[in-house]
């Protein structure tokens, strides 16, 4: 990575969505840390997720935190960009619900046979989710029907009856526990299937790598200082984000954050055969886009994941030890 020539006063725009996690970003504004890490950053919170997909692909944004399968996806449809940083691996984050009151008492996963079951979007990375869950139970995407419903909208499509199952992830999850509905399926028991990356356009990452790595710098920092001040953070991230500091709590809970040396010898690590890493996961996600007509050819994730921030902040950081 070569130096930037001079400190760019155009911020970084990052696109901020509903997800405890992207709230550190709120929490390194707020905290100085992109500032101290010299790194102007405008932050722009979009609710609904596939709205803030769009709004990367026209250009509205300089970086993201998507979920991995989706940035795969959108690298093939010609949007280049890299992931630089692996932000969270979701274990009860994102879980399918099932309507128990008007369906069967003790009910799994596959009880949903030959009844509907919703994901977020068709060829999404909810859409796959609820393939490979059940997968796990040993149905196929022919057993089942399948409905397009946005994860803020699942509580309501259930109470209709329109649904008796469908994926949905926090902090929405909490209102549909409050009402009753129970965990059919979370993704902890695929580990590695949902992971969220931090991701630039890959031209942005060439003309400012300094301000790319004070950003990653400044999240980090921003998940240490959590650790540390629970209480004040929780209350910046709900202040900012709008959601509540339970819910942002609940949220954070239901993750795994990778450490910095995790991202370097496991998620981003070209050598890794682990189940998280995202060149594993990589793969099994193509596939699904390729046998779906989504993709002509598997991806070169060299060229998607880029691991030279991480370990340069890796190498400094010990440097000395």
């Amino acid at each position: 990575m070569s130096a930037d020539t001079n400190a760019a006063s155009e911020p970084i725009k990052l696109g901020v969505k509903v997800w405890a996690p992207d709230f550190f970003s709120y929490l390194a504004q707020e905290k100085g840390f992109f500032e101290k890490n010299k790194v102007n950053v405008e932050l722009t919170l979009v609710q609904d997720y596939q709205q803030i997909l769009n709004n990367y692909s026209n250009g509205d944004f300089d970086g993201m935190i998507p979920v991995y399968s989706d940035l795969i996806y959108q690298n093939s449809q010609g949007i280049d960009s890299r992931v630089v940083y692996a932000v969270d691996l979701s274990n009860t984050g994102d879980v399918i619900i099932g309507n128990l009151n008007n369906s069967i008492t003790n009910a799994t996963l596959a009880d949903v046979k030959g009844k509907i079951i919703s994901v977020e979007g068709i060829n999404s990375f909810s859409h796959l989710f609820v393939l490979k869950s059940l997968e796990k139970v040993g149905l196929g995407e022919g057993d089942v029907g399948i409905a397009t419903v946005p994860a803020q909208n699942v509580t309501q499509e259930l109470e209709k009856g329109t649904i008796v199952a469908g994926h949905i992830y926090q902090p929405y999850t909490t209102e549909a526990l409050k009402k009753g509905y129970k965990i059919l399926f979370a993704a902890g028991t695929i580990p590695g299937v949902i992971t969220d990356v931090l991701a630039f356009r890959s031209d942005i990452i060439e003309q400012r790598p300094q301000e790319i790595q004070g950003i990653i710098k400044s999240i980090i920092e921003a998940q240490t200082y959590y650790e540390n001040n629970k209480e004040e953070s929780l209350k910046i991230m709900s202040n900012r984000s709008g959601i509540g500091e339970q819910e942002i709590k609940n949220g954070l809970e239901s993750v795994t954050l990778p450490s910095l040396k995790e991202n370097v010898f496991d998620l981003m690590d070209s050598k890794s055969n682990k189940p998280t890493s995202l060149y594993t996961s990589g793969k099994y996600i193509s596939e699904f886009f390729l046998n779906r007509g989504q993709m002509d050819g598997y991806p070169d994730f060299s060229q998607i994941v880029d691991s030279d921030f991480v370990n340069a902040l890796y190498q400094g950081e010990n440097k000395h030890k």
